[in-house]
């Protein structure tokens, strides 16, 4: 039978069971070792059967610091009471697809592909200040491969923001390609700003280029604007211009997951400008 997973970092309230309390982990039968800690367990629907799953979030912690330096997610796929014991599918354990480690790590399930299956969703800070990081894992359990991969990372490159400029007027253009939404921003506030930096001459002339970019996500919550019981991505993503103290605006954006062609479709969006910066008239 194949079973699907699916991870993210953040976590908020949910329907799920979840028992939160954390506990030592006896990491032998995988041959861990270490101070390995059960974070946190999860019970739901992890594939499409009528059974109850457990995932359970397993940390090698550091001693002095209290980092969770490595993650697992040990599954145990649920079965019928009356199974005999020695066809009950076995406990397995994933490593996270790539090195993750942080602090404040919570999860939940939730259904991000589907509303037949639940996925897990986890955030955590990268340091004991932040910032924090969010992720969406898939999980695949059959009888050939038991493996995780991301579904979405916070950490990598936003993807939404396709186009951005300074233009001549002392005016900014942005545009979000996937919804085509513009917006035309009047930058006359931080005149002097950037004309001591070279960019505009004093009639609002161009005098070299300038890129609005994209970094990485910076917030994410959830939501299920359509109700069709699939959950959607509510992110907010930081605009920067001459360098990343230079903030020019903020895009806020819902994306819901595509699962016939394997990427996260942007809904809608909105770009709200930084202070000091107006939308142009």
């Amino acid at each position: 039978m194949y079973a699907l997973l699916a991870a993210v970092f953040v976590f908020v309230g949910s329907s799920t069971a979840a028992m939160a309390q954390e506990r030592k982990f006896d990491g032998g039968r995988y041959n861990l070792r270490g101070n390995l800690w059960v974070v946190q367990e999860l019970r739901g629907k992890i594939n499409a059967d009528e059974f109850e799953d457990t995932v359970r979030l397993v940390s090698e912690r550091n001693k002095d610091t209290g980092r969770e330096e490595r993650m697992w997610f040990e599954v145990q796929l649920g079965f019928p009471r009356n199974m005999i014991e020695s066809r009950r599918p076995r406990p397995f354990i994933v490593p996270l697809p790539e090195r993750v480690s942080g602090y404040n790590v919570q999860v939940e399930l939730k259904n991000f592909i589907d509303s037949k299956t639940e996925e897990v969703f986890m955030t955590l800070d990268e340091t004991a200040k932040g910032p924090r990081h969010f992720a969406v894992i898939q999980i695949r359990a059959d009888d050939v491969r038991r493996d995780a991969r991301f579904l979405f990372d916070s950490r990598t490159l936003a993807r939404a923001i396709l186009s951005g400029e300074f233009i001549g007027n002392f005016r900014a253009t942005v545009r979000v390609d996937d919804t085509n939404t513009n917006a035309l921003l009047d930058l006359s506030g931080r005149k002097a700003f950037y004309q001591k930096a070279g960019v505009f001459s004093e009639s609002g002339k161009i005098l070299r280029p300038v890129a609005i970019r994209a970094f990485k996500y910076d917030t994410i919550a959830l939501g299920d604007r359509d109700e069709q019981g699939v959950t959607q991505l509510n992110a907010t993503i930081q605009l920067y211009a001459i360098d990343e103290t230079d903030h020019v605006g903020t895009v806020h954006c819902v994306m819901k997951y595509d699962s016939l062609f394997g990427f996260w479709r942007l809904m809608e969006s909105r770009i709200e400008p930084a202070e000091g910066i107006a939308i142009a008239k």
